[in-house]
């Protein structure tokens, strides 16, 4: 994987912690919705970074894994947040 910033390669290590820092923390009082509401039975960073493709609210970041065809279009007008669900 390249790295977004200077796109020299980057080591699993380092694609651990970009993955890790794109997800919500595991200590969270309603971490067991979350789960829930991602079809998720465990926290999971990689699982939790395909199901939201590692989107964020406050950036325009997003991964497509291998075998993917979602654009940003597709992603776009999907909301992320059950809480905000009508």
């Amino acid at each position: 994987m390249k790295n977004l910033l200077n796109l020299r390669c980057i080591t699993r290590f380092e694609l651990g912690n970009i993955l890790k820092s794109r997800c919500f923390d595991e200590h969270r009082p309603d971490i067991g919705k979350l789960l829930i509401f991602m079809n998720l039975k465990e926290y999971n960073v990689y699982d939790m970074c395909r199901a939201t493709h590692s989107r964020m609210a406050q950036d325009f970041i997003w991964f497509r894994y291998e075998g993917e065809r979602v654009t940003w279009k597709d992603l776009n007008h999907q909301n992320m947040c059950p809480t905000s669900r009508h």
